[in-house]
């Protein structure tokens, strides 16, 4: 498994919403493609967000972010950013998870 750590500076406080409207209208699209795992927002300061998303391989994390990721980012996030998103890839070689 891989995952893309994406941090996200805001020119404001973070508004929710643009989260919640990922929700209804992002998730349900990643969970249609085989090999994704999980996406998680962390929200690390008033101004901050972490967006961690794992799947199969780094060239469907690639393809998550071009054909899903950027437009929703696009046409709801860019807008409200600092500067572009911080974007990390790897390989995950340690995991555990509370079931």
């Amino acid at each position: 498994m891989y995952a893309v750590v994406n941090q996200l500076r805001f020119k404001e406080p973070i508004d929710l919403d643009i989260f919640k409207k990922a929700e209804s209208d992002l998730f349900p699209k990643l969970r249609e493609v085989e090999g994704f795992d999980s996406l998680h927002v962390i929200q690390t300061s008033e101004d901050t967000a972490i967006l961690v998303i794992v799947a199969q391989s780094p060239e469907l994390l690639d393809r998550l972010a071009t054909e899903i990721g950027s437009p929703f980012m696009v046409a709801n996030v860019v807008a409200h950013l600092s500067g572009p998103p911080e974007r990390q890839l790897g390989a995950i070689v340690v995991s555990t998870q509370y079931a």
